[in-house]
């Protein structure tokens, strides 16, 4: 699977675009670029069951995969319209939605591609989420897949 290219182009005219290579692994954590904001630190609200030891991963993975997306719609409501499109090379796909709905289908493919030794278990979705990317069922799969990791990696913690 190639490159994959969301589009956002807001009801007020502005124009966002992210591509996304499902080949590349972008950040682990261990450097970071120049002005990485105070949230990517691993130490800020790190998750439970996060394996990584901030000496070693002083950023968040996931978090510094989602910055440069954060930083760009941080001013803008979530509830404003956009013409939403994702471009793939066997086809491109369209929805007329509210910025949050096409955002969570954009984050939900950059988390699972993240180097996150948790989340980044979802990688092997890609191909389904690059056919389904705007569709209400994929971000009900991904969440309670997310879900049930979390639970049975509790679990698991608990009995060991």
């Amino acid at each position: 699977m190639g490159k994959i290219t969301y589009e956002f182009i807001i009801d007020t005219g502005e124009v966002f675009s992210f591509d996304i290579d499902p080949n590349q692994s972008k950040n682990t954590g261990q450097t970071c670029k120049e002005g990485s904001s105070s949230w990517t630190s691993l130490s800020y609200h790190k998750c439970e069951n996060c394996p990584l030891k901030p000496e070693d991963h002083p950023h968040c993975p996931v978090s510094l995969d989602i910055e440069e997306v954060a930083q760009n719609f941080s001013a803008l409501l979530s509830w404003k319209k956009a013409e939403v499109w994702v471009h793939t090379e066997e086809r491109s796909y369209h929805k007329n939605c509210d910025l949050q709905t096409g955002l969570r289908s954009m984050l939900g493919l950059i988390i699972a591609l993240s180097m996150c030794p948790i989340l980044s278990q979802l990688k092997p979705l890609k191909a389904f989420m690059a056919q389904k990317l705007l569709s209400q069922q994929m971000k009900i799969y991904c969440t309670n897949a997310l879900h049930c990791r979390q639970h049975l990696l509790s679990y698991e913690h608990n009995f060991s």
